[in-house]
């Protein structure tokens, strides 16, 4: 008996105002107080990328826009959450 396949869905669409969320960073130098991460805030979803793994797997990422720069950036899937409004 043969599995069918389910095709994964973008979470996000273009235009989608979008949170990053913040990722912790392990680090081995239990000095190192001084290093704060500031949130990104509120973005807007400007493109879906698509990429395979080696598996042939479709992994999204977003090219998000965010409030304050002019400056776009691409973030995988999993590191955004929807923003509140």
């Amino acid at each position: 008996m043969t599995t069918k396949y389910i095709e994964p869905k973008p979470k996000y669409q273009k235009g989608d105002l979008v949170n990053g969320s913040k990722h912790t960073e392990l680090t081995v130098n239990p000095r190192r107080h001084d290093i704060k991460r500031q949130a990104r805030g509120i973005g807007t979803v400007i493109d879906i990328i698509v990429k395979k793994n080696k598996a042939g797997q479709r992994h999204f990422y977003y090219s998000v826009l965010w409030k304050g720069t002019s400056t776009e950036s691409t973030h995988s899937q999993m590191r955004l959450k929807p923003a509140e409004a």
